[in-house]
């Protein structure tokens, strides 16, 4: 994946993105992704917001999320999926997240949010997906997809390098 074009954020587009994002994340976590020098630059697939030119917010279908590099920086709170150490390999090279690996899940989440994908046993983010059904029926069904993997560790997001 390439820059395709980078300039600065306006302080207007920065209060804009702000906005957005505190939908999703705290104040704290806020600041600990947009600070630094921030650009926005576009790929062949996504718009992003790059920090200190470290990729931290892209946005799938116009909407601003965190990267896994952004929730790297600020930790897991909400919005999220936490799944088996069995589903880690699978989830880690772009599956999407099928039920039966799913341990605990943020209730708030329904079909169509953006959400965050954890191991267990570390809370570290391995993807961001879409829900494709309600959190609540997860635990109900204990079969089929979950989520559809937009993001994930090692994808060319993830090895985004801007010189």
């Amino acid at each position: 994946m390439r820059i395709r074009r980078r300039r600065p954020l306006s302080a207007k587009e920065i209060k804009g993105l702000r906005d957005a994002l505190s939908q999703v994340l705290s104040k704290d976590q806020l600041d600990a992704i947009l600070s630094g020098h921030l650009e926005t630059a576009s790929t062949e697939k996504y718009s992003v917001i790059l920090s200190n030119k470290e990729p931290v917010v892209f946005m799938p279908e116009g909407t601003p999320f965190p990267t896994l590099r952004g929730f790297l920086r600020v930790g897991v709170q909400n919005r999220y999926l936490q799944v088996d150490s069995g589903a880690v390999p699978f989830i880690a090279n772009g599956a999407n997240v099928m039920a039966p690996g799913v341990v605990r899940s943020d209730p708030a989440l329904r079909q169509g949010d953006l959400c965050v994908v954890t191991d267990e046993r570390h809370n570290k983010p391995l993807c961001i997906g879409r829900m494709a059904v309600n959190a609540s029926e997860i635990d109900r069904t204990k079969k089929g997809k979950v989520a559809d993997s937009l993001h994930h560790v090692g994808d060319a997001l993830w090895k985004l390098s801007v010189e």
